[in-house]
């Protein structure tokens, strides 16, 4: 299940922050992790077309399980693109481990789309 509500808030304020410029921090390719090369997303989406073209921040929770990415995506024509992504697991009946990867995955792909 994806929070829609939640994911659009967080996107909206992402927009607002580059758009008006007030945060520095949150602006593509600054302090946040990149794709295949820093911090949480070190080694996630290497060697595809979102490496080094996602900068976001990661979030997880193991006891709900919930996964969340959300940041700027630089797509192929070269529009900045903000977007948020939260998969929040109640009531899975899975291992929420094996819970996250799978949302982690999916959160990949679908980054990867986004730059193509």
């Amino acid at each position: 299940v994806i929070d829609e509500k939640v994911a659009g808030a967080i996107t909206k304020v992402l927009k607002t922050v580059f758009t008006e410029g007030t945060a520095t921090s949150a602006k593509p390719n600054s302090k946040q992790p990149i794709a295949g090369k820093t911090g949480t997303l070190k080694n996630r989406m290497r060697n595809t077309p979102a490496a080094n073209r996602i900068s976001a921040k990661t979030g997880t929770l193991y006891d709900t399980p919930t996964s969340a990415l959300s940041g700027y995506c630089v797509a192929s024509n070269g529009h900045l693109l903000a977007f948020s992504i939260i998969n929040n697991g109640n009531g899975m009946d899975v291992a929420a481990h094996e819970y996250v990867a799978d949302c982690q995955h999916f959160q990949d792909l679908f980054c990867i789309e986004m730059c193509r």
